[in-house]
């Protein structure tokens, strides 16, 4: 059973606000690096897909994420939780 927000839980996309808005992270960062570890054209073994299959703990993801991130006042992220930040606010629905 697969569920991207919404159905089970709340939607990622609020989850994912509050966490830019939270975190002080400018979302253009975070948006262009999704895209660029999602994208049809990204070469296999992206953060995200290495994430998945274990290949990576979330320690190491949120040191990779956090190099492609910066702070909405221009400045690097601390590479401290971001993945448990990022779905922080993820709910069940009811």
């Amino acid at each position: 059973m697969f569920d991207y927000g919404g159905v089970l839980t709340t939607p990622v996309r609020d989850s994912i606000t509050a966490w830019l808005e939270r975190g002080g992270i400018d979302p253009a960062s975070f948006s262009g690096t999704l895209k660029a570890w999602l994208s049809r054209s990204a070469p296999e073994g992206t953060p995200i897909h290495r994430l998945e299959t274990g290949e990576l703990s979330s320690a190491e993801f949120d040191a990779l994420l956090a190099a492609e991130l910066v702070g909405a006042n221009g400045q690097p992220l601390p590479p401290m939780d971001l993945l448990k930040g990022l779905f922080a606010d993820m709910r069940p629905t009811r």
